[in-house]
């Protein structure tokens, strides 16, 4: 397994990528951000399988954000002054709601009441490859197989969506219909590759109802 980790960094007006070691300590990482950008920041966000941005701000969160990614990449950004504000205020809520759910939950386990299956799914690439390299401003198509991998029917009004990246694209959001278990279908997206060379990155979900279903995807550009 790779002792190092890909950075990729969302900026106001651009995009950097690094690899740097995976034992880093978080203030030896956030200087490392210093260096190259100039920017003095105490924490960062990462973007998360089932959270979308995740607030960070010690070594310990950010061995635990390295450890949950198994393709060695990790994306972050600065939250702005808003966020670092408000960070502690919903983490605080969050924790009360977590411990509100979770004895719900014991209640109606104890009670011997069945709880329904959570809203699955799974969504890849159509050729399994999430690269594609385009000439600067050609036209090109990205598509996706979405599928409801679990044992329930998708209910409310399923919405795949862009969450965060490089926006090459023509349309943000896509409304797909309510699958059954075992159905699948193909979401396809119209790109229009940036007038300059380089790479760029855009990631999507799958959300029911403001809730996130399924893995994060990505689509990773490379502009010749």
């Amino acid at each position: 397994m790779s002792q190092f980790i890909n950075i990729y960094l969302q900026l106001e007006n651009e995009s950097r990528f690094y690899s740097i070691p995976k034992n880093i300590t978080f203030q030896l990482f956030l200087d490392f951000i210093y260096q190259d950008t100039g920017l003095k920041i105490s924490s960062i966000n990462y973007f998360d399988d089932e959270s979308d941005w995740i607030f960070l701000n010690s070594t310990l969160e950010l061995q635990e954000a390295f450890q949950s990614f198994s393709d060695d990449r990790l994306i972050i950004k600065i939250p702005n002054q808003n966020e670092n504000e408000n960070e502690n205020e919903n983490e605080n809520e969050n924790q009360i709601q977590n411990q509100n759910q979770n004895q719900n939950q014991n209640q109606i386990q104890n009670s011997g009441t069945k709880i329904n299956e959570k809203m699955s799914a799974i969504i890849k690439a159509k050729d399994e490859n999430n690269k594609i390299e385009l000439k600067a401003n050609e036209n090109g198509e990205f598509s996706w197989i979405i599928e409801n991998n679990g044992a329930r029917k998708w209910e409310g009004n399923p919405i795949f969506v862009f969450v965060g990246g490089d926006n090459f694209f023509d349309s943000v959001e896509f409304h797909i219909k309510q699958l059954n278990p075992k159905e699948s279908i193909i979401v396809s997206l119209k790109i229009t590759a940036p007038s300059q060379k380089g790479r760029f990155l855009t990631f999507w979900k799958l959300k029911i109802n403001d809730e996130n279903i399924g893995n994060k995807t990505w689509i990773d550009l490379q502009v010749i």
